[in-house]
């Protein structure tokens, strides 16, 4: 991690990445789903910390937050990377879409798999 010319804190590649190459999966025992009821039960700082590091899914209507680094990937419209869902768990697995060069940005285009207005209101840009 390093800082981003696109938004503050950015996951850079430190080798090679070929194009198809997985970058990150979702982790069941890791990372965090939670139900619409679920969420609404959290405290309103638990659901902030959600929205900001994870997200709403626009196919299963579930927030997901991840325990890893690659809540740090930064949205950008022409990513380099691309999130394959499966349909029935929404659980994601994130794949380069290009090569990636040593050094360069990993980003990705959070209009697949999030609700724009929920990326809106995170005050992020969809360029």
């Amino acid at each position: 991690m390093l800082p981003s010319k696109i938004h503050g804190t950015g996951v850079f590649a430190n080798e090679d990445i070929s194009k198809g190459t997985v970058i990150w999966q979702w982790d069941e025992n890791a990372d965090q789903e939670s139900s619409r009821e679920e969420f609404n039960q959290k405290s309103e700082e638990e659901q902030k910390n959600i929205l900001y590091y994870g997200y709403r899914s626009k196919n299963t209507g579930k927030y997901y937050v991840s325990n890893s680094d690659v809540h740090f990937i930064n949205h950008y419209a022409d990513s380099n990377s691309t999130e394959v869902i499966d349909p029935s768990s929404g659980a994601g697995t994130m794949i380069a879409k290009r090569d990636i060069k040593a050094g360069e940005e990993i980003t990705q285009d959070y209009r697949e798999f999030e609700h724009e207005e929920d990326t809106k209101k995170r005050g992020i840009a969809l360029r």
